[in-house]
This record gives structure tokens, sequence and C-alpha cells, in this order.
């Protein structure tokens, strides 16, 4: 985890969609030895969160027991990738028409 950190923190390109594609493929995911940075979650259908670092990028581990679902939510202008290191993630997107959620 330490060479992610020390990657994330020296990436020196405009940060885009693309780019970060290119820094995610670079990674080896099997040197990561990230089992030190889990934060378990505190109650039953939270998750753990710990901010790896911020800059030039948000890099966040996030422990998410089986089962556990997340508010409907919007990330405004944002954009990035979830990287699923551990089991499955299903990532349900919703779309407002007049007012409904579909």
């Amino acid at each position: 985890m330490e060479n992610l950190i020390k990657s994330v923190k020296s990436f020196d390109k405009e940060v885009t969609f693309e780019s970060l594609k290119d820094f995610i493929q670079s990674v080896d995911i099997e040197s990561l030895n990230y089992g030190a940075y889990i934060i378990e979650p505190t109650e039953a259908g939270d998750y753990g969160r710990n901010e790896i670092t911020m800059e030039p990028f948000e890099c966040v581990l996030v422990c998410w027991p089986p089962k556990t679902q997340s508010a409907i939510h919007f990330h405004d202008g944002l954009f990035g990738y979830v990287w699923v290191v551990e089991g499955e993630l299903d990532n349900v997107f919703y779309r407002d028409r007049n007012g409904l959620l579909e």
C-alpha cells in the first residue's frame, strides 16, 4: 500500500477519467497488501471508510460487508473509478423521470 500511496501522491497528470483509468491499470493489485488499511464498519448495515489520500485525487479504501447497501445518492459533477479488490459490487444507476426515480 505504501507504494500505491506514493504513486497517487506523485501523480503529475491532469486528473481525467482516462488518466485515472491508465493509473489504475498500472497498479499491481496482488502487491497492495491492503489488509492493515481496512476499517471495519462499527454498526450493522454500515461500511468502513479509510481515506488513503485526498490529493491529487481521492483514494479511499472502503469495506462493504455482504448485503450492505447505501442510500440512493448523486455525485454531482464528479467522476472516478471503483476498484473491487475482494468480492463483488452491484452499482445501480437511477434516472429522474418527472420526479420519479427509475
